[in-house]
């Protein structure tokens, strides 16, 4: 489902930054579900990010530099009611995926 957003939301060419998890590459670069236009890099600082709006995709929360004022979520591993059950906080514990479409500094 990653994937699938991230195809079929953002068909104009955008970056994905990540934050040292690369989304395309497990064993070897999954290349199918990757738009041409697509650009992925790792994260190398806000200061050093040209341009906007972008996406940044993670599982630790947005990198440092950039406020949830900026940043809207467009994909999480989980639907956000599941979340509300965070009993133990289990939330905090999972790995899951999370994109952020950036909009300005």
């Amino acid at each position: 489902a990653l994937y699938r957003t991230v195809y079929q939301d953002f068909p104009e060419a955008i970056t994905l930054y990540h934050g040292g998890e690369h989304p395309y590459h497990r064993v070897a670069d999954i290349n199918f579900y990757r738009r041409a236009g697509l650009r992925v890099a790792e994260w190398p600082g806000a200061e050093q990010v040209e341009g906007a709006p972008y996406l940044f995709v993670g599982r630790a929360g947005l990198p440092e530099g950039v406020s949830e004022a900026q940043a809207t979520v467009v994909y999480t591993s989980f639907p956000r009611w599941v979340t509300s059950f965070n009993v133990g906080g289990w939330v905090e514990r999972t790995n899951k995926w999370t994109v952020w479409e950036v909009r300005g500094r």
